[in-house]
């Protein structure tokens, strides 16, 4: 394992991405039901190694390439998606005759809120327009505070403002008649995920002391209270839609807490788990259609075994088929600005942000 890789949160990963697989490859009782959480985790593990990259970057150089981060994100995502996208393109011209116009709303990353193609990459949507909001309201932050040690100490008053603005906009959703599936797609109903993700970065970058108090108590009692709900009520129930997605982020920031500075381990679970974890950006990506196109038609134990371990050999393969070598070409064209030398205050980054946000640019791991 790389020793930039964090094992206990590739672990975590490799946990999300088996109880996706679980849960649309359902079989397993149990598994078929609560298999949708993994989702959750995601949001949140993202929203805290995402925000990790920026405030390790601030603290290095006192400013956020806001440029460059969405560039080398791009490398990151754009290549796998769209190569899913042209092969679903492909996969309907030979079997329809025809391209369906659904694709366009994946292609430009709104499917969360509008008629698509794939049922899974709504999630893939959220992150997007949050990769766009993050660095923007930090940039804002930054150009505000006078501290510039710590700019950012109004995150944890900004999430709070997120995590009951959202449930509140969940209820007033549930309350107007509202799709259930919109609930749980659409980014303004579900980015409090995401900022609890970036909320445990913040303590972990600017507040140390807490974050590690904290990470020596026995986080894992209150993330299994909090993740009870997904175990007693369905995703497509209200209560699930509303107070629900708020006890799972804050049972799954516990969880996270608790995980990251856990000692890396030799068992080969949790080495299996972790290898799991690295490829899950391709296993997400491919585990529909490789259900779709392989095994379309079946059912029971041989289905749930076949399509998880084919999803798993196909996502491995494809990253590295495309996310490998995208990465390297990214390094190679827009080295990470840890591996450079301290630039000027006055930075690329800062001008291109000033310039992105006076223009009225609209939003949409390393």
């Amino acid at each position: 394992m790389s020793p930039s890789r964090n094992q206990p949160l590739d672990i975590l990963r490799g946990v999300a991405i088996l109880l996706v697989l679980g849960y649309h490859y359902g079989y397993v009782m149990g598994w078929d039901r609560v298999g949708w959480v993994g989702v959750d985790l995601f949001f949140v593990l993202s929203g805290f190694l995402i925000s990790g990259l920026l405030f390790s970057e601030y603290k290095r150089f006192e400013n956020i390439d806001v440029v460059r981060f969405l560039i080398r994100r791009g490398f990151k995502l754009y290549p796998a998606f769209y190569a899913l996208m042209c092969f679903s393109a492909l996969e309907c011209l030979i079997s329809l005759g025809h391209v369906p116009g659904t694709m366009l709303a994946e292609v430009f990353f709104v499917q969360n809120y509008f008629p698509h193609f794939w049922g899974h990459t709504w999630s893939l949507a959220v992150e997007e327009h949050f990769y766009w909001m993050l660095p923007l309201s930090l940039i804002v932050m930054v150009k505000r505070s006078r501290h510039k040690q710590n700019p950012f100490g109004a995150i944890p008053w900004m999430f709070a403002f997120l995590g009951v603005a959202c449930l509140a906009l969940r209820i007033l959703a549930v309350h107007w008649g509202v799709p259930l599936e919109s609930i749980h797609e659409e980014t303004h109903l579900r980015v409090d995920s995401l900022f609890a993700g970036v909320t445990l970065g913040y303590y972990r970058h600017f507040q140390p002391v807490l974050f590690d108090q904290a990470a020596r108590k026995p986080l894992w009692v209150p993330a299994f209270l909090c993740l009870v709900p997904a175990f007693m009520f369905q995703l497509d129930t209200p209560l699930m839609n509303t107070f629900g997605f708020s006890s799972l982020y804050v049972g799954f920031s516990c969880l996270v807490v608790w995980a990251v500075e856990r000692p890396f381990s030799k068992r080969w679970a949790a080495r299996a788990l972790a290898w799991i974890g690295r490829y899950s950006y391709s296993i997400y990506l491919w585990h529909i259609p490789v259900g779709f196109v392989l095994f379309r038609g079946r059912q029971g134990l041989f289905f749930f075994l076949e399509g998880t371990l084919a999803s798993i050999a196909v996502g491995a393969g494809m990253s590295w088929l495309i996310e490998v070598p995208q990465l390297r070409l990214r390094d190679r064209l827009f080295p990470s600005r840890s591996v450079r030398g301290r630039p000027a205050v006055a930075d690329f980054a800062i001008t291109g942000a000033q310039s992105a946000l006076s223009a009225g640019v609209h939003p949409q791991s390393s």
